[in-house]
C-alpha cells in the first residue's frame, strides 16, 4: 500500500507489459502471469501516455496530484499489485532508472527486403517454408458427407470428380526444390492415399525428410502399413467401432494421431468416449461447418472474454499476432494437378509444372493472400484484445468474416 504521506519516488512500467491503448480504454496486460488492468478513467490515460514518451523510457516520477488522485492511487496501486508497475527510489533526477520498452521490429518483411536489396523477397525468405502439404491423388470409393468442405477449414483427405494424381517427375522436382529447406513437416495425403501408385516411392523420393513426413488416411481406408513415419488417421460420426478396433494396433498406436471431425457436441463426447476407451494418447478433435450448426460453433468454437484470458499470452506471440498469421504462415498446399495454395481458401500462386517453390513464396510474400493476414480490421481493431486472440483462421474464412467471438458482433 502507498504510504499516507507522499514520498517522492519512480513509478516504472514493466517491460514484460503490454500495453493497447485505444479512444476510450486502455489495457494493460502481464505477458508473465496473464492478469491484467482496463481503465477508462482519464488519469490512467495520462500516466500511461507519459510513460509511453520516448524519453521516458518507461519511467515517471510519481507525482503528488496522482497520489491526492483517489481513481490515480487505486489505479496505480492496482499495477503494482499485479506486477506490471514497480516503484523505485528517488535519489536525484540524474540517477533516474529506466526500462528498455521492447519494440517490434521485423529485419526481413516484404517491404524492407524490396526496398533495401531492390530484389525479389523469395530471395531472402526461401527458408520461411516450414510446412508443405501434398495431395497426391483425388480419387476414393467413400461417400463422406463433409468430404467436399472438410479440407477447407483443417487438413483432411478429400476426393474429386476430375481424377488427377502427382506423377514421378512432379514429385522429385518438389523434392529437389525443398532439399535444402528446413521444413519441420511434409504432410502426404489423398483421397485414399492407399490407391496412389507411388505410395511405396514417397520416402525414397523425400528420403532427405524422411522423419518429418506424415501420412494421412480415413480410417476407412487405412491399411496396416510398413511405413515408418507418422500417420495420422481421420476419423468421422457414425462411426464403425469394429473397424477401428481393427486397425488401431499398438505398433502404430505410440506415434499415430488420431484426428475426430465433429458436427456437433454429442459428437464431441462420442470422440472423448472413444479416446477413453482406447487410451488415444495422440489426438486431436476438430469442429466441422456444415452450414447449419451455427448454435454449436457459437457456443463451442467461438470466443470470448473468458476464453481469451483463460491461458498466459507471452510477449512474442503478442509480437507475432501483430506481424504475421501463424495459423498459416510457412504453409503451402499442392493439389493433385500441381496447383499451388499459400492457403486452400485464397487464390491460386502457381502451378508446380511452371513455377519453382522459390517463386510461388515470392508469390505469396508479395501479394499477402494469407501469411501475414492479422487482425488488424474491423471490428478487431476496435478492440482492446486484438493481438490477444490468436490469429486468423480458415474459420473465418468459411464464415466469410474477420472474426469468430461474442464480443463484437458483426
Amino acid at each position: 500500500m502507498i504510504e499516507n504521506i507522499y514520498k517522492k519516488q519512480w513509478l516504472c512500467l514493466e517491460n514484460w507489459v503490454y500495453v493497447a491503448i485505444h479512444p476510450n480504454q486502455l489495457m494493460l496486460y502481464n505477458t508473465q502471469t496473464g492478469q491484467y488492468i482496463i481503465s477508462e478513467a482519464k488519469v490512467a490515460f495520462t500516466i500511461v501516455e507519459k510513460m509511453h514518451e520516448r524519453k521516458k523510457l518507461g519511467v515517471v516520477l510519481y507525482e503528488n496530484e496522482w497520489f491526492n488522485n483517489i481513481s490515480a492511487r487505486q489505479f496505480i496501486e492496482n499495477a503494482v499489485a499485479k506486477n506490471i508497475f514497480t516503484y523505485e527510489s528517488y535519489m536525484s533526477d540524474n540517477e533516474k532508472p529506466i526500462r528498455l520498452m521492447p519494440v517490434l521490429n521485423i529485419q526481413k518483411n516484404a517491404e524492407r527486403l524490396k526496398r533495401e536489396y531492390d530484389t525479389s523477397v523469395g530471395e531472402k525468405s526461401l527458408h520461411y517454408l516450414i510446412d508443405l502439404t501434398l495431395y497426391v491423388n483425388n480419387h476414393c470409393n467413400l461417400n463422406c458427407i463433409h468430404c467436399s468442405q472438410s479440407y477447407k477449414q483443417f487438413s483432411c483427405c478429400f476426393k474429386h470428380n476430375n481424377r488427377s494424381e502427382l506423377n514421378l517427375e512432379q514429385l522429385t522436382k518438389i523434392a529437389s526444390h525443398i532439399k535444402f529447406i528446413p521444413l519441420e513437416r511434409i504432410n502426404i495425403i489423398g483421397g485414399n492415399l492407399f490407391s496412389y501408385h507411388l505410395l511405396d516411392n514417397l520416402l525414397g523420393i523425400f528420403n532427405e525428410k524422411k522423419s518429418r513426413i506424415n501420412l494421412w488416411s480415413h480410417y476407412k481406408n487405412f491399411q496396416i502399413s510398413k511405413h515408418d513415419v507418422i500417420w495420422n488417421i481421420i476419423v468421422d460420426f457414425p462411426f464403425d467401432n469394429q473397424l477401428f478396433s481393427n486397425l488401431y494396433l499398438p505398433d502404430i498406436k505410440e506415434t499415430a494421431i488420431i484426428h475426430f471431425i465433429v458436427q456437433n457436441e454429442d459428437e464431441i463426447i462420442l470422440a472423448e468416449k472413444t479416446i477413453e476407451k482406447f487410451n488415444i494418447q495422440n489426438n486431436e478433435i476438430h469442429p466441422f461447418y456444415n452450414g447449419n450448426n451455427d448454435d454449436f460453433f457459437n457456443s463451442c468454437v467461438f470466443l470470448n472474454k473468458e476464453d481469451i484470458f483463460e491461458n498466459v499470452v507471452k510477449q512474442r506471440q503478442i509480437f507475432c499476432n501483430q506481424a504475421l498469421n501463424s495459423n498459416f504462415f510457412g504453409h503451402l498446399t499442392i493439389l493433385p494437378n500441381g496447383d499451388v495454395f499459400s492457403n486452400i481458401n485464397t487464390p491460386i500462386l502457381g502451378n508446380i509444372n511452371e513455377k519453382t517453390i522459390l517463386e510461388l513464396i515470392t508469390e505469396e510474400m508479395d501479394k499477402n493472400y494469407s501469411w501475414r493476414k492479422i487482425r488488424n480490421e474491423k471490428p478487431c481493431n476496435l478492440c482492446l484484445f486484438q493481438y490477444l486472440c490468436p490469429p486468423i483462421s480458415n474459420y473465418e474464412m468459411i464464415f466469410n468474416r474477420t472474426n469468430l467471438c461474442t464480443i463484437y458482433e458483426i
